[in-house]
């Protein structure tokens, strides 16, 4: 906070004195260096005074000033002036001691009422008027956003886009960027001070980091000033600015115009050249083109002209009104474009009066002279109070109208013709591409070499043939004729007759062709047939000898699936002969089978047999069935490879498993050995060094286990890859991993036991050290005590040396009680190595300091001391007596608690001595006044210390004894515990029998477990007990702890838990092992059983096929023990079991056995189904050969009768589906509806009993079985489809015709009644445009009735303009393209109406411009916007007036400095009586604030005040008045030179000029 507060100061200083500064400098005052420090002696501040508040002040100069009462003075006469203007709190006292924040405060209202409140308004704040000036000037700028006194100026862009906007040549302003802001604002500070002398008041450092409100608001004040002393040089920069904007504008509308003439001229004529193309292809599609491109000018394109003319007139009218406001001669455009083209139709007399008008004659002279000619010669040639050229525009557009209308008419008249022959020639199409088509596919039926490769296909092949002859025949008398009878139509109209004759000629062609081809296919059919006869014998009796073969391949594919094999190295190695014998067998027998069937398929293959109907084998398929049975045998070598290889690899690996567990056990042997070894006499040293040794021994023994516990993982994993590989038990070792962590989890406990064990001891031995170094030093010192003697002070001063030495004690007090303490938290509570404790050894420290200053006390008494001293060191030496006593007891520890006890009792004398004490000491210090005895060192409160400690000594003897009578109990009970378990261990392992029994005797044994649990929850009890009662943590008389009690328990229970489940494990296999043996055996008898069902001759192929079905019955036999033993595998796995080492049999061999079986059963019943096929087919062939030749007659009988019907229907579709053309007129409709109803339909009428004699013929088909008719490709349902789709078509198109007759009866209404309301809209809009030409009156009336006629245009928009696009809408919907009652159309009055609309907008904005321009004499529609946007913007109440606030803001806002004299004289002006200001109003005022283009000369005298009163103007000059870079570049390039610079007065003369 007071940094913050020091940084305003200095802000507020710097800018406050600069502020000052600048007033003492207006009466050339030397300014002030530290107004905290320069105004102490009142005499600037007077002046000051003197200067902002226009008065004299009294004040004694510096140079008079001797003394404090003058400054006072001084100071005082200032205030009092200061506070008849602005209230000022300070006091003359505060201001010349340097009351920073008085002098400050003073200052700030001193600038606040003097000069911001310049620019304030009443009852806003100064500052407000301020911040409303800086974001009036820095509007627009970029990146700059004014809303406060603080942070929108940090970055110095606000500060330079102020200075910018006044002096644009000062402040590179583009250049400028945020992140540079200390450059900016460093900038802005040096051209201030440069060119306005205003002195640097902030620093940009601060400004970044935090503005200072006040300083800111100071210090912009003074550019408020400066800016506002600117004004005439501003009216000149503005005039000059208007200027050249407004001759700058006036040359680009005139471009602008000339140029939008131009184009609109020369895309006018491009259109009159595309109306006038009557150039078609003769195609339909080429005339629906052309229409589309029609209707797309009419759409688009002439709309878009109409637009452009409009644009056109408009930019014209607003030049003329923007020059006659200017007061600027009229615009004359050149005559390239003002030339009309409709001057080749004038005579030649015309011509001349037309040119004479434009080039001699004053502009209304040539006006009415032009209008008299148009009207003469019906040429139009000038549009009222229009330029020439707009009439040469407006004849172009007419002549592109009556093109128009032309080419719609011709466009009309080609559509139709097109039409009529797309139609004709489609049907022609259409007809003789079908036969086309058909010739071409049954030319590839002929074309086909394939004539049957069996018998049954042959003779297929001879009746198909027959069935085309028929068709062929239908069809040439048919759809040739038809063909023929179409073309010869089309060649009367003479269209296309080369292409159509040259068409008929190729049909006949092909079609004499291809009755040539049909007769070689026939005589090459009955050859086919005595080739098939002869082949059928050879299939048959090769299909014979290939499924014999097949089925013995089949089973010894079966067999050599088989990779069961034995386990063992020696078994496996023995299985290699059997293996070896079975392969030559079955390469022998494949031999001779395939020698024979080699010789049969020679002899078929020289018949020329490919196929055989009898069986799918061929020769390729057995000896790809050999193949297979190779590649198997290949496959159970290399099964057995890989078996004898796996063997191998689970050796080894049980070996490397074997040496890894033996490394962990020998290591756990070897330390243990070494670890008991180095106990032994660490267990009774009693000194450091060797505890030392055994505890780095110790330390390097578990260091050296742990580092070895990190390939314990890699075991696991090996046996876990062990067990995956198929490793059932180890023979190299008993051990797994789980029972080898148990053993290492004991010895790492064990390590662990004797570690703590050691350390415990040292640190017992390190207590024991520094408590009897403690303890020697505190009885030497008490010796020292005692032994003193001498005279009083001498012995006093002796004793003073002592105490010292005692307090410098305390350091090691504290070291051994913090040395106990970490022994605690250790678990040492007993220590046998001394009877000293911390506590006790504190005590006696305690006692003894006290015991010294006693003494120091005794020694300086003398008197009655004597009797006192006797008793003490009576009594003293009876409690040392009675202590030492019962230091030198011996014996077990309830032996000793007993004696301890009766010592304790018979202490009774020494507790009596101690009251005798108490009296004498009593008396001697209420009768005598005694409290010192100097011939003894014992006083009454250290003799009853001494009995404390000793009654504390006998309590802590007691509570030692005892906890060791509890150790003893509780670790004889601990002893036993774990005798007790060991018998139950070696009992577990003396189990035998079965495993069953062996599980049964655990178990039992099992059950005595509670007792063990009762005895370690016995043991857990007195542990607690001992150690939350009596705080017992170790025990020295056993090796055991409570939890070293529990893990052994918990590794009992857990060696028992794994010993059972070993057992229940390998009863588990025992019995899957038994299971899986029987259902070995099951699947080899039924294989047996059913191979001999299948070789039994005596029994028919379906019997044996029953039985066979019945012996295996689907496998439903073998389902419940193969369900069985997929149960119990599951359970085995659930449980771990991963190998048996009772059967070799695995649940996957079994399950590849059951799928063996089901396969050879598949196999045999395929065979033997097979057999039944063939003998079945052999006898159903010869009974469907009668049937067959019944059912082709029936089928061509359809074929015959299907073919004829199918001809006139695709006749009759195809004319149907041809477009049917659409009318134009209601009597092409009415003519259509006749000629459908007595060709087409007439004749449909007589086909029907022929389709009812194909459909009884269907029937006959269908009641022999006949699904597919081979000699015909047409099926009675697609005939009948193709009838309901040809009786739908022509219900179709009789009601399209019907249709089509009512369309057009509705499009007659529509065209009839577009036709009415088109001529109506196209009279209303020629009626008002003739209005608007003809208004005339004053300006007032003219208006009146422009906004009148305004609204009836407007209005009729919504009724007749809707109502005819609506009408023309539904016809465009309808597709009507011809209208007889009119040749208008909607485009064509849509954009008649248009145009309306924009000559009624047109003429009532010139109206209102010129009523503005009356009214308000020379403002420009410019300036007016402008003064509106500038008036609603301080109309901040939206009334619609200015208030004097809203006004006196207004003035601030704009620059202008009116005191309140003025300002209440120009508001009693321009308010009167209503007291607000209206927009009438202002606009005068800002008119004549603003007037600096009525005149050349104005203008002149401004160029002259820029150019500095030279004859000529330079461009630096220009930059200087702060005009825009745009604006000084367009004088510089337009300007005529003159001397150093630019003429400007004939810059002048020559823009008022155009």
């Amino acid at each position: 906070m007071s940094a913050s507060r020091d940084a305003w100061i200095t802000a507020q200083k710097r800018a406050f004195t600069g502020w000052m500064n600048i007033q003492l400098a207006k009466r050339n005052i030397a300014p002030v260096n530290d107004i905290f420090t320069d105004l102490e002696d009142g005499v600037a501040l007077c002046q000051l005074a003197e200067i902002i508040l226009d008065c004299k002040i009294k004040y004694t100069p510096r140079e008079r000033i001797k003394m404090v009462y003058p400054k006072l003075e001084n100071i005082n006469f200032a205030l009092q002036e200061m506070k008849k203007k602005v209230f000022v709190s300070a006091e003359p006292a505060q201001i010349r001691s340097g009351d920073p924040r008085m002098i400050l405060g003073m200052l700030w209202t001193l600038i606040l009422r003097i000069q911001v409140s310049e620019v304030s308004i009443e009852q806003k704040t100064a500052k407000e008027g301020l911040l409303l000036w800086c974001q009036r000037k820095t509007a627009g700028y970029r990146d700059v956003a004014v809303r406060d006194f603080t942070n929108s100026w940090k970055d110095g862009l606000a500060l330079c886009a102020l200075i910018h906007k006044h002096y644009p040549a000062l402040i590179p302003f583009d250049t400028l960027t945020k992140a540079n802001a200390v450059d900016n604002l460093n900038m802005a500070f040096e051209v201030a001070l440069r060119e306005w002398n205003i002195p640097k008041m902030l620093d940009a450092n601060e400004m970044v980091q935090a503005p200072d409100e006040l300083s800111v608001v100071t210090y912009l004040t003074q550019f408020f000033h400066a800016f506002s002393k600117s004004a005439q040089s501003e009216v000149a920069s503005r005039r000059v600015t208007k200027l050249v904007e407004l001759t700058q504008s006036n040359d680009e509308m005139k471009a602008d115009y000339e140029r939008r003439a131009t184009e609109l001229v020369a895309q006018l004529k491009e259109a009159v050249a595309q109306m006038e193309d009557r150039s078609f292809d003769n195609t339909l599609a080429g005339a629906i083109q052309k229409m589309k491109d029609f209707e797309n000018f009419k759409s688009t394109t002439k709309p878009a002209l109409t637009s452009q003319k409009l644009e056109v007139e408009t930019i014209m009218g607003s030049i003329a009104m923007k020059l006659r406001t200017c007061d600027r001669p009229p615009f004359h455009p050149a005559e390239e474009i003002a030339l009309p083209t409709a001057l080749s139709r004038l005579p030649a007399t015309a011509c001349l009066a037309y040119l004479f008008c434009l080039a001699c004659l004053p502009l209304p002279v040539s006006l009415a002279l032009m209008a008299f000619l148009s009207s003469e010669c019906s040429v139009p040639l000038l549009h009222t109070h229009a330029a020439p050229h707009l009439q040469a525009i407006e004849a172009l557009y007419a002549h592109m109208e009556e093109e128009e209308a032309k080419r719609g008419l011709a466009l009309r008249e080609e559509l139709m013709k097109q039409k009529k022959l797309a139609s004709a020639e489609a049907q022609f199409e259409g007809k003789i591409s079908g036969l086309e088509h058909w010739v071409a596919d049954k030319k590839i039926f002929l074309d086909n070499d394939n004539l049957g490769d069996t018998l049954g296909g042959v003779q297929n092949s001879m009746k198909m043939q027959e069935a085309f002859e028929d068709e062929f025949r239908i069809t040439r008398q048919a759809r040739e004729v038809e063909c023929e009878r179409l073309a010869e139509e089309m060649l009367g109209l003479h269209y296309q007759e080369v292409q159509i004759s040259e068409r008929l000629a190729a049909l006949k062609a092909s079609l004499d062709a291809l009755h040539e081809q049909s007769q070689k296919r026939k005589a090459a059919l009955e050859q086919a047939r005595e080739r098939e006869l002869e082949k059928e014998r050879l299939r048959k009796e090769f299909a014979a000898m290939a499924n014999e073969a097949q089925r013995w391949l089949r089973d010894t594919h079966e067999t050599i699936q088989d990779h069961t094999f034995p386990e063992g190295l020696q078994a496996i190695t023995d299985y290699r002969a059997k293996l070896d014998s079975d392969n030559a067998a079955i390469e022998s027998t494949f031999a001779t089978k395939l020698a024979a069937m080699t010789e049969l398929d020679g002899r078929m293959t020289a018949a020329g047999i490919t196929d055989n109907k009898y069986t799918a084998l061929r020769l390729s398929d057995m000896n790809t069935a050999n193949e297979s049975v190779k590649e198997q045998i290949v496959k159970r070598d290399e099964a057995y490879r890989k078996e004898l290889e796996h063997q191998q690899t689970l050796d080894e690996k049980c070996r490397a498993f074997a040496e890894g567990i033996k490394t962990y056990v020998d290591l756990a042997e070897q330390q243990r050995a070494q670890v008991e070894a180095l106990m032994g006499p660490l267990k009774s040293a009693t000194a450091l060094e060797p505890l030392e040794e055994g505890k780095t021994a110790l330390e390097e023994h578990k260091a050296r286990f742990d580092s070895a516990l990190g390939g314990l993982d890699d075991l696991a994993q090996m046996e876990r890859e062990n067990a995956e590989a198929g490793v059932r038990e180890n023979p190299h070792t008993p051990l797994t991993v789980a029972l080898l962590r148990t053993q290492l989890d004991d010895h790492a406990h064990f390590l662990r036991e004797n570690a703590t064990f050691v350390a415990l001891e040292i640190h017992r031995l390190r207590f024991a050290k520094q408590a009897d170094a403690l303890a020697a030093q505190l009885a030497a010192q008490h010796s020292a005590v005692e032994a003193t003697s001498g005279t009083p002070e001498a012995c006093a001063e002796a004793l003073r040396a002592i105490a010292a030495q005692g307090e410098a004690l305390v350091p090691e007090v504290d070291a051994l009680a913090e040395l106990e303490r970490q022994g605690t938290a250790l678990g040492v509570t007993e220590n046998r190595h001394t009877r000293h404790t911390a506590a006790t050894l504190r005590a006696q420290w305690e006692d003894h300091v006290v015991f010294v200053k006693e003494a120091i006390t005794t020694q300086l008494a003398e008197g009655r001391r004597l009797l006192f001293a006797r008793a003490a060191e009576a009594f003293a030496k009876a409690v040392k007596d009675q202590r030492a006593a019962m230091e030198a007891l011996a014996g077990e520890p309830q032996a000793r608690i007993v004696a301890i006890e009766e010592l304790y009792q018979e202490g009774a004398a020494p507790a009596a001595q101690l009251e005798e004490l108490r009296a004498i000491d009593g008396a001697n210090r209420s009768e005598f006044g005694i409290t010192e005895n100097k011939h003894t060192s014992w006083t009454l409160r250290l003799l009853e210390s001494l009995w404390t400690q000793h009654t504390r000594y006998v309590s802590h003897a007691l509570t030692h004894l005892r906890k060791e009578v509890r150790r003893l109990e509780w670790a004889h009970q601990a002893e036993e515990y774990a005798r007790a378990v060991e018998e139950r261990r070696r009992a577990v392992e003396g189990c035998q029998g079965s495993l069953k029994e062996q599980a049964d005797a655990i178990r039992a044994l099992t059950t005595a477990a509670p007792l063990l649990t009762d005895q370690l929850a016995a043991l857990a009890a007195a542990d607690q007990e001992n150690r939350e009662q009596h705080g017992i943590a170790d025990n020295t008389h056993t090796k055991f702890t409570l939890a070293a009690l529990q893990a052994m328990q918990a590794r009992l229970d857990r060696w028992v838990q794994e010993r059972l489940t070993h057992l229940d494990l390998e009863e588990r296999r025992v019995e899957f092992a038994q299971k899986a043996t029987a259902f070995a055996e099951s699947l080899a008898a039924m294989r047996s059983q059913i191979e001999a069902i299948a070789a039994t001759e005596a029994d028919t192929l379906e019997a044996r096929i029953e039985k066979v079905t019945a012996a295996y019955g689907k496998g439903a036999a073998l389902e419940e023990p193969w369900d069985e033993l997929g149960s119990m595998d599951r359970r085995n796995s659930s449980v771990g079991i991963t190998s048996n080492t009772h059967t070799t049999l695995t649940i996957a061999i079994l399950g590849a056995r059951k799928a063996q079986l089901g396969r050879f059963v598949e196999t045999t019943l395929g065979y033997l189904n097979d057999q039944v096929f063939l003998r079945d087919r052999s006898a159903k062939e010869e009974s469907e050969i009668a049937a067959k030749e019944k059912r082709d007659a029936a089928c061509i009988d359809f074929a015959q009768k299907a073919i004829a019907m199918n001809t006139y229907m695709e006749s009759i579709q195809s004319a149907l589906a041809a477009p049917m053309l659409d009318t134009e007129t209601l009597g092409d409709a009415q003519q259509l509806k006749e000629q459908f109803e007595t060709v087409v339909l007439a004749g449909h009428q007589t086909q029907k009993p022929a389709f009812e004699e194909l459909r009884q013929s269907h029937e006959r088909v269908v009641a022999e079985g006949v699904t597919a008719n081979p000699f015909c490709h047409l099926t009675m349902e697609a005939l009948a489809e193709k009838w309901e789709a040809l009786e739908k078509s022509l219900d179709e198109r009789k009601e399209r015709v019907a249709q089509e007759l009512e369309r057009q009866e509705v499009c007659e209404g529509l065209r009839r009644s577009f036709a009415e309301k088109a001529t109506a809209l196209a009279k209303f809009c020629a009626d008002h445009k003739k209005a608007f030409a003809d208004l005339a009156g004053d300006l007032q009336a003219q208006l009146a009735e422009a906004k009148s006629r305004e609204a009836e245009i407007d209005a009729a928009k919504d009724e007749i303009v809707a109502e005819v696009q609506k009408i023309a809408q539904e016809l465009s919907e309808m597709n009507v393209t011809i209208n007889e009652h009119t040749d208008l159309d909607v485009y064509t009055v849509k954009a008649m109406y248009e145009a309306l609309v924009n000559i009624c907008k047109r003429s009532v904005g010139v109206l209102e411009q010129r009523l503005v321009a009356q009214k308000m004499g020379d403002i420009t529609p410019e300036e007016l916007a402008e003064f509106r946007e500038c008036f609603d913007h301080f109309d901040q109440d939206h009334s619609g007036d200015l208030q004097r606030l809203e006004f006196k803001a207004c003035l601030a806002s704009l620059g202008q400095e009116v005191a309140d004299e003025q300002m209440e004289t120009l508001w009693k002006q321009m308010a009167g009586d209503r007291d607000c200001i209206t927009f009438d109003s202002f606009t005068q005022y800002m008119k004549n604030r603003t007037k600096d283009t009525d005149s050349k000369e104005e203008v002149v005298a401004s160029f002259k005040e820029i150019a500095k009163d030279k004859p000529f103007v330079t461009a630096d000059d220009l930059r200087g008045a702060n005009l825009e870079g745009k604006h000084v570049e367009y004088l510089s390039t337009h300007m005529p030179p003159k001397e150093a610079g630019f003429d400007y007065e004939a810059f002048t003369e020559q823009a008022f000029t155009r």
